[in-house]
């Protein structure tokens, strides 16, 4: 028998990490700022992003990934944390407190004293003399129009002698993107103003929603086209002007005064209305500007979340007013709107078809009929999962074939029907009436019943419905969160039914359901070992016991097929979690042998120097306290077994090892 163990970890940083925190919260404490906390997914991201600095050699901001961010770089000697801050806190000398707002020359110094970033991620990496470091902030700071409430003075300036010399240090910042305070303040105040005519709250600031507005905004002056990019999850809309600069009430006027042309009394998503019911859904809640100019050209990107312009849900969200909107009149002003220049039809939030209301509505309302008769809450409305229901169904349609596509974390049924259009009601019978051939006195996943069982699912609370034509045929994608069919659970969340429904005949239909990448049945022991064994270990160590997470083993189960194809034991994107990875050839793995396996490694730990190694990474994180939920993957190639665990939080985060690894009592 032969086995493998490996657990990916970026080296002993614990205490340079601790003294930039310790130096950020002291500059901070001065400037009436509360203390940051640690970030284990900002501290991957850094220290990402400085690997590949210290990669390609060269200072540059990178992904922020909605984070804000401060980097440098020293050569000639080895710098410290306290070093890395003082180099962005020294730039206060620089700053007007008398007239707050973003300069690209004290940018560091605002985000290292920003009220409003909580948490904080370091990463360090080392080429040659030279040494590369990237700080990330959540939530990011330098956010225009939020500087004098976020940068408070200080009774202290740091003289001349504070300052903390080295040999050819740099920094740089990109703070957001920073555009002009005046301009955000006025499309925000605008949109707020219309939203009160229509009786929707007002929204707020979002500065992810604002990064991503602003990179959008970069690519079209770049591109000189106005066209959407990706939504990230966001309504979006894009205005564009040339001839002079456009103001902020220039833009919201232009997506509002699409309200002559909509029909109250026919609430729905149509493409020349869609602005701006964006602008007055009551559903959105933030918003996020950017804007850049080339040459006498400005485009402008505002992102709303949560997006509106969702199907089935115009009435509830779109309110009349008293205004009459046909006394809505544009100014003189040389606006090219993306319909008029012919750069882009208008649409939001992934304009749907409007048609669909009805079939939505029937689709919610089977599944919720059939969840009561197996003693399952019923299913509330997703906006992201419809939006990822819509683009998938619209490409299966394109392609003309039944498969599942990126699940993003959800479960997913899918339906054909060719010969006449597919109802709501028809969508869902096809999947729930698999329940003849579920063994209700054997509970577990088979490919005949899957969908059956995502449809009742107890733990699945919301879902979200897409639906595209092609000829004569339908395609239907539903999506549900968190999602179902999951190894082990099946006993908790498909309950029996004193009814079994009739068949119902379609002309051609078929259904497909992968059930979230298909975990066997013969898991279901093995899951069940894996997280027995994972917490009889954690509680000799004073840790909490570990919880399932759906979300964590579908990425451990796509991350385990995808080793087990190339037959190769390395880690993968570990998605913001912990990873453990095993792999044994000879004879199956058992879920408590993975375990051992990993939890082994104790016997190279050093509790009285506590801290990361490469030789007990797979213990720390089996143990680690501060972990609570897991998700096991597992696959086989020929002989092979390969496990893949995931953790939320994770673990073996630099500076924390004290606190989450304990000894064990003899």
């Amino acid at each position: 028998m032969v086995s493998k163990v490996e657990f990916f970890q970026n080296l002993e940083q614990d205490q340079f990490t601790r003294d930039v925190v310790t130096a950020h919260n002291k500059y901070r404490a001065k400037h009436n700022a509360p203390p940051l906390k640690w970030s284990s997914k900002a501290a991957m991201a850094a220290q990402r992003w400085a690997e590949q600095l210290a990669k390609q050699n060269k200072l540059q901001g990178g992904d922020h990934e909605g984070m804000g961010q401060n980097l440098a770089y020293m050569s000639g000697k080895t710098m410290t944390g306290q070093e890395a801050t003082a180099m962005w806190y020294n730039k206060v000398k620089d700053y007007d407190f008398n007239n707050p707002g973003f300069t690209p020359t004290t940018g560091h110094f605002t985000q290292v004293v920003w009220a409003g970033s909580t948490e904080i991620g370091v990463g360090r990496a080392t080429s040659g003399g030279g040494t590369f470091v990237v700080a990330n902030y959540y939530p990011p700071g330098n956010v225009r129009g939020r500087f004098e409430a976020n940068v408070q003075a200080s009774q202290h300036r740091p003289s001349e002698n504070d300052e903390t010399t080295q040999k050819e240090s740099t920094t740089d910042h990109e703070a957001s993107q920073a555009l002009e305070d005046q301009f955000t303040h006025d499309v925000v105040t605008a949109h707020n103003q219309y939203r009160a005519k229509h009786n929707a709250q007002p929204l707020k600031w979002s500065s992810k929603a604002a990064v991503a507005a602003q990179r959008w905004a970069e690519q079209l002056a770049k591109q000189k086209k106005l066209q959407h990019g990706d939504h990230e999850g966001m309504g979006q809309n894009l205005a564009y002007m040339s001839g002079k600069p456009m103001t902020g009430q220039e833009a919201t006027d232009m997506w509002y005064d699409e309200i002559k042309d909509y029909d109250f009394s026919n609430p729905k998503f149509t493409p020349g209305t869609g602005h701006f019911t964006q602008v007055v859904w009551i559903g959105s809640t933030e918003i996020g500007v950017g804007r850049a100019t080339s040459g006498r050209q400005t485009f402008v990107v505002a992102n709303y979340y949560p997006p509106g312009n969702f199907i089935g849900r115009f009435e509830a969200n779109v309110q009349s007013t008293q205004r009459d909107p046909k006394q809505t009149t544009k100014s003189d002003r040389k606006v090219v709107s993306q319909k008029e220049n012919n750069e882009q039809e208008p649409f939001a939030a992934q304009a749907q078809e409007p048609r669909l209301d009805q079939f939505i509505h029937d689709v919610v309302t089977a599944h919720n009929q059939y969840r009561t008769k197996h003693n399952a809450p019923p299913l509330k409305w997703s906006s992201k999962a419809a939006t990822a229901a819509q683009r998938w169904a619209e490409q299966l349609a394109k392609q003309k074939k039944l498969q599942h596509g990126n699940h993003e974390g959800m479960g997913q049924n899918l339906a054909h029907m060719s010969g006449k259009p597919m109802t709501g009601q028809e969508a869902t019978d096809l999947w729930y009436n698999e329940v003849k051939h579920y063994d209700f006195n054997n509970p577990g996943f088979s490919s005949t019943t899957g969908n059956f069982t995502q449809v009742v699912w107890a733990g699945s609370t919301e879902i979200g419905v897409g639906r595209a034509t092609s000829g004569g045929r339908t395609f239907v994608v539903v999506n549900y969160y968190p999602p179902g069919n999951f190894s082990g659970h099946f006993e908790a969340n498909v309950q029996a039914s004193q009814h079994r429904p009739d068949k119902i005949t379609q002309k051609e239909n078929t259904t497909d359901h992968e059930a979230s990448q298909v975990l066997e049945v013969k898991q279901d022991q093995f899951t069940h070992d894996v997280i027995t064994a994972h917490n009889q270990y954690r509680a000799k160590h004073n840790a909490p016991p570990l919880k399932w997470s759906g979300k964590a083993a579908t990425a451990a189960q796509r991350w385990a097929e995808q080793l087990a194809k190339q037959k190769k034991l390395q880690h993968g994107d570990h998605e913001g979690m912990g990873q453990n990875v095993a792999s044994m050839s000879g004879k199956p793995m058992t879920g408590q042998e993975a375990t051992d396996m990993w939890y082994n490694k104790v016997k190279n730990y050093d509790f009285n120097n506590p801290g990361f190694t490469p030789g007990t990474g797979n213990f720390t994180q089996v143990v680690w306290a501060g972990s609570t939920e897991i998700g096991i993957g597992r696959v086989t190639s020929g002989k092979q077994t390969f496990v893949v665990a995931n953790y939320i939080p994770p673990g073996n985060v630099q500076g924390r090892f004290k606190e989450n690894v304990q000894a064990a009592a003899e």
